[in-house]
């Protein structure tokens, strides 16, 4: 696809210096300019101590205390500038850290439930089922739900932390060096996951060192001291070589929960419930009788209480 043909995301116009944090030292370089597609995977590179981690929080926005100008472009007429705007935009924005903030003595999807109902990413029960297996199944960690996050392995644990950020749906999502302490194996699949998530439109930022990772972006930002250089890579960016497309390969197929009325907050409308029939083709089990309720026989009902319905089951 000719870069014309893309959607531009991120648009960037002479950046050319920035406080670090917590420095009264104003670091300048070279004037940079550069804009980052829709979808892309980008990875930004440098020496130790480059400036690769300022870089990624200045296009985050976790620091705004920088000289030029960074856009975040939805559509033509949905365009802000990212220190203007941070608070806004900050709820399309994901960032993924390099040292894991995992809860430890929770089971991998009880760990997803509390973090999206602390967050306030979504609204309703049912909304947050959906969602953590919509990230399991995004990060290929279906099977381990019900595991302790503490023994987990490494790599389980870095597809955890993203599979957290993920429930925010964010359309930009930042990975601090996510290849750190990994081997080849585990570092292809992050590449995998990366690339599913870029095929859905998600852009992903990338901090790393790693030769694996630097070959499958399709653009690089290289940061020295003095400048920061875009180099465009291949489009679509490619798959790790020699990797097992087995293992390439995210399911599309997520399963479909069975919720309990019982677990349905006691003042949702049945109207509401009627839409997720249509929304998740999501089945409702009544927990007396355990016998699976067709959302379709709510439809013409106007009972304004779930367990008014339990009761005359």
């Amino acid at each position: 696809m000719d870069d014309k043909e893309r959607n531009i995301i991120i648009r960037v116009e002479n950046l050319c210096g920035y406080f670090p944090e917590k420095s009264e030292k104003f670091i300048n370089f070279t004037p940079a300019d550069f804009v980052i597609y829709k979808g892309d995977f980008v990875v930004i590179t440098g020496e130790s101590g480059s400036g690769k981690t300022l870089l990624t929080k200045v296009l985050c926005g976790y620091n705004q205390h920088y000289s030029g100008k960074v856009k975040v472009i939805f559509d033509k007429n949905n365009s802000y500038e990212l220190k203007d705007q941070i608070e806004y935009l900050k709820t399309y924005i994901g960032y993924v850290p390099q040292q894991n903030n995992l809860y430890d003595d929770l089971s991998l999807e009880k760990m997803l439930k509390y973090y999206a109902v602390i967050s306030q990413k979504k609204n309703s029960i049912i909304d947050i089922k959906m969602e953590i297996n919509k990230v399991l199944n995004d990060t290929n960690l279906t099977d381990l739900r019900k595991k302790k996050v503490g023994k987990l392995s490494g790599g389980e644990k870095k597809r955890a932390s993203i599979a957290m950020e993920l429930l925010s749906n964010p359309q930009i999502l930042f990975l601090d060096e996510p290849d750190s302490g990994l081997d080849e194996n585990n570092v292809k699949n992050i590449i995998n996951i990366i690339l599913k998530l870029t095929q859905r439109g998600i852009t992903v930022i990338c901090v790393t060192h790693n030769y694996i990772i630097k070959e499958s972006f399709n653009l690089n930002l290289a940061v020295n001291e003095k400048s920061i250089v875009a180099n465009t890579g291949t489009y679509p960016p490619k798959k790790p070589a020699n990797d097992n497309e087995e293992n390439a390969i995210i399911n599309e197929q997520i399963p479909v929960p069975i919720i309990s009325i019982a677990e349905l907050m006691t003042d949702m409308d049945l109207n509401i419930v009627h839409t997720l029939k249509q929304k998740y083709n999501i089945s409702i089990i009544c927990p007396k009788t355990m016998s699976q309720l067709n959302i379709f026989e709510f439809q013409n009902e106007q009972i304004q209480k779930i367990n008014k319905k339990q009761q005359s089951i």
